[in-house]
Parts: structure tokens; sequence; C-alpha cells
């Protein structure tokens, strides 16, 4: 058998390419490494290149399968979830699935009724644009898009496109991204609004690829009530460059809809090529711009009715900092804005990724408890004098909600500090002694909801996604059984949600 599987591999190899494929392949033209499928027959073609084509975003409609030993690792990834030979269908059908744009998501600038659409397109490019309207039918707007450059996405054939978007708060924007006469599918969203409205903030960190975070990340693909989706951090857990596409494609079917609001955290940056990408994908430097910060690592912006500060806790927030004077400026100018306007901006919360507060016991990790105490140190005194509302983080992979606290006691005055590490990626099981200032902590994956309501409350909830028929490894679990169970479902896995914490905060007296 392996004789007859090496002698077949080699005619491959050895094959020219045709000079014309069957319907239902893509064409030689673009020169990368590929594999063609002719349809009902997987028999294949090498392109010499070396970058791998097959993506999640190009999977085929046909859905072949593998049944020949020699494509075992050529075609790897199925929507967006890495995948084996016994349920491989991701070569794209036609030239058409290659040339669009892929791992799309929206953004916030920072600029009331601006929408930032980001993409990529693998190899030719030609006038990457994006058509828009407010219906489905006519899009009569476009916008050519802006090229973000990144030698190493040049390595691997990608380049990555930026497109911003105008349109009346509150209005439904309809859109398609194009790359020539190739284009998405038609998406919609609605452009957040600055002042206060009924909105839902989708809240999760740390999600990453593996563990349990499929299930989270198909939770929140289901989820229809969100209006924005916030990251504190951790995004792909990426150690390459093609992990964070992969992550982007699984994400895009959530983020084309709704605007994506990222912040950095030690996986991205510790890493220094995954940094590097991370600032080139993601456009915090538009944010940082409107919002005058010098470093786009940090920045802020205004969504319904909330001030959001967005730190870089892996940088000097020392007084003397630039991070710091910057920070102070902004956290100032948003709470004597809440002064003279409070029905419209009733909301200050500040997020980064190291927790300020955690009851979680982190093994091996000597060094957590000063990281506690130095960010208490470097920003506590500051967000008290700002009346900072809420704190939301990541990094520790559990979830963790305070009663309003000061100085590592409850306090009226104090903030409410929500760690909401529970993408998924490798959840924690270990904890110290229950605090008085913790209200309710769990150690299962999920994501939290962040209402904001007519009467200018904040409703929180905290929902556990249950991973079932899979357990978490540290029960004795396959820490590859989620990806395994969503990828049988071909992307399309709902797994149910089963609220587990609630509470309700009404807006400062503002004096």
């Amino acid at each position: 058998a392996l004789a007859t599987w090496l002698s077949i591999l080699l005619l491959t190899l050895l094959a020219p390419c045709p000079s014309s494929l069957p319907t239902g392949t893509i064409s030689c033209q673009d020169v990368f490494r590929t594999v063609f499928t002719r349809q009902g027959q997987h028999q294949h073609c090498l392109c010499p290149e070396e970058t791998p084509l097959c993506r999640g975003s190009h999977c085929s409609t046909g859905h072949e399968h593998c049944n020949d030993p020699q494509e075992l690792n050529q075609c790897h990834v199925v929507h967006g979830y890495e995948t084996t030979c016994e349920d491989c269908h991701c070569v794209p059908d036609n030239e058409k699935h290659l040339r669009q744009p892929q791992q799309l998501f929206t953004s916030m600038t920072g600029v009331e009724g601006q929408i930032s659409i980001n993409f990529v397109v693998q190899g030719r490019h030609e006038t990457p644009s994006v058509h828009y309207g407010h219906t489905a039918i006519d899009l009569d707007h476009v916008v050519e898009a802006t090229e973000r450059i990144d030698h190493d996405y040049d390595r691997l054939d990608y380049t990555i496109w930026i497109a911003i978007i105008e349109a009346p708060a509150l209005s439904t924007v309809y859109y398609r991204a194009f790359n020539g006469g190739d284009s998405t599918m038609l998406h919609h969203l609605q452009v957040p609004s600055s002042k206060h409205h009924n909105a839902t903030l989708g809240i999760c960190g740390d999600i990453g690829l593996g563990w349990s975070a499929p299930m989270v990340t198909e939770a929140l693909k289901h989820d229809e009530t969100l209006d924005l989706m916030i990251q504190p951090g951790d995004i792909s857990y990426a150690f390459t460059i093609e992990g964070m596409n992969t992550f982007l494609d699984r994400m895009q079917s959530l983020t084309s809809r709704v605007p994506y609001l990222t912040l950095l955290g030690n996986h991205e940056a510790d890493r220094k090529p995954v940094l590097k990408a991370y600032l080139a994908r993601f456009p915090n430097d538009i944010l940082a711009h409107n919002s005058h910060a010098p470093d786009q690592r940090y920045y802020s912006y205004d969504a319904y009715g909330i001030h959001f500060a967005i730190l870089d806790s892996m940088q000097d927030m020392s007084p003397a900092s630039p991070h710091y004077q910057w920070l102070e400026k902004d956290l100032k100018a948003a709470a004597e804005r809440r002064k003279a306007n409070p029905a419209a901006y009733p909301w200050i919360i500040a997020s980064y990724h190291y927790p300020m507060y955690s009851s979680h016991n982190r093994k091996g990790d000597p060094g957590k408890k000063a990281q506690l105490k130095c960010m208490r140190d470097s920003l506590e005194e500051l967000f008290m004098r700002y009346k900072v509302d809420l704190a939301i983080t990541g990094h520790d992979h559990v979830y963790e909600r305070s009663v309003p606290v000061y100085q590592g006691t409850e306090n009226p005055d104090g903030i409410v500090h929500l760690t909401v590490g529970t993408g998924g990626h490798n959840i924690y099981s270990t904890w110290d002694a229950q605090p008085r200032y913790t209200a309710y902590r769990l150690a299962e994956p999920g994501y939290g909801r962040l209402q904001v309501q007519e009467d200018g409350s904040l409703h929180w909830e905290f929902f556990e996604v249950d991973i079932k028929p899979c357990k978490r490894m540290t029960i004795g679990g396959n820490k590859d059984c989620p990806t395994h169970v969503v990828q049988q479902s071909h992307g399309s896995y709902k797994p149910r949600t089963v609220l587990r914490d609630t509470a309700t905060y009404k807006p400062r007296t503002v004096l």
C-alpha cells in the first residue's frame, strides 16, 4: 500500500499542470502551490510555489472529500477549522472563490458615522473597494480601499486592505467588498451611535483557535442580539501569521456584521511577527489618531453612551509615561463631558488585558500577585478620580465579577471589575479563597453581554457555553474534541448557552 501511494504521489508531482482544467477547478495562473480537484475524481496537480493556498474562506461549495492518502495535509482548513482527510473539502471550485476578499471584519474609527471595512486579498489584486448603500439592492456608494503594508504578508502573497464608509449613526448599511469584479456575499450592519442608545455588546477575551474556543466562537456567531464585539486581548493565540489568518476566517460571519474592537494581549505583544501582523491587520492606529493617542497600542472611542478607554497593560503606565499622561487627559475630558451631558454619555469604561483584581490561582506564576499590585498602583487612583464605572479585562482564563471595589475593599464609589478571559483557550480551574470583593466567579468557557438599556442603566449577563459532547481537558476530556465537533457540522454548529450570572448598574449621580 505504501509503495502504491508513493508511486501515485510521484506521478502527481511530475505531471505537468494541464493547460485547460475541467469545470469546477481553479487555474494555475496565480502560481501558488495549490491542489486541483477534478470534480468527483480527486486527481491533483501541484503548482510549484511553497505557499499553501487552502484557507477557511476558500472552502468549496461542492464539499469534495479526501479519499486518497496523497491528499493528507494538502487541504488543511475547512471553514476556518483545521482538519484531516476525514473531512477535507476546502479546495476552491473555481478561480472566483480565490479572488474574493477574505477575512472580512468591520471596526470603528472613533468618528461618528464612520465604519472601517477590513479584508485581505490573496494573490493578484485589482482595485479593491467596498460598495455600500441603505438597501440590499442599491449599493450606490463606492469607496476605493487603501492598502495597509506588512511585508510578512507579502511573503504569503496576501495584501491587506481597508475602506472607510460613512453613514448616519444607527442606520443600517448593506455592503460588499470587491476585488475587481469579484466580491464577497452581501453583508449588513448597524452603524453605532456615540450617544446613549439601546444596544448589546459582546465581551470575550482569550479566544484563540483550540481547546473550547471553537464552541465559544460558534456561540458568538449565533448570537443575533450583538451590536458590537469587544475582545480584551489574546486574540488568536497565533504563533504565526497563518494562525491569525485562520482565526479571522473563523470569526468572519460575526465580525462582518458587528464592529469588532480589540486590544493587545501578552500573546500579541510578546511575539514580534504576531505583534507586527496585529498592528497591520487591526485599524487601531486610526482609533488612536482620532483620540489623540501618541501610540496605536492604546486609544479611546465612544459607543452607545459609553466612553471606552483602551489601554496596553504591557506598557509603562507610571505617571510620567506618555501612556498615563494621555489616559489622564482622556478620562478628564470624558468625565467633564459626562457632567455636562449625563443623559447622552452616562458611562466610562476602561478595558485592558491584565486584571487589577483576580482571585484565580495561577500555578507556576509566582509573579502574578506582584502584577496585580502593579496594575492597581498604576491605575486605581486615576480611575477613582475620574469615576470610571467598570474595568473589563482578560488574561486569566476564568470569569470573575467584583462588587464596586477600591483598595481591595467593597466601596459604593468604587469600580466594578469584570474578568472575561473565557473565550475557550485552556480554561483554568484553580482559585484562591474567594475574597469579599468577588460577587461571582466561574471556571467555564463562555462570554458576556453588556446591554445598554433605555433608562441609561447597564445590564450585564454572563453565559457559559456548554461544550457537550466534549469535556474540558482539565476534567479528563480531549482538547481537540470541540474542534472536531464543529468541523463535522461544516461550521454551522450551535452550542447550548446557559445564563450563569447577571447584574444591573445604574448611572452614577455626577455632581
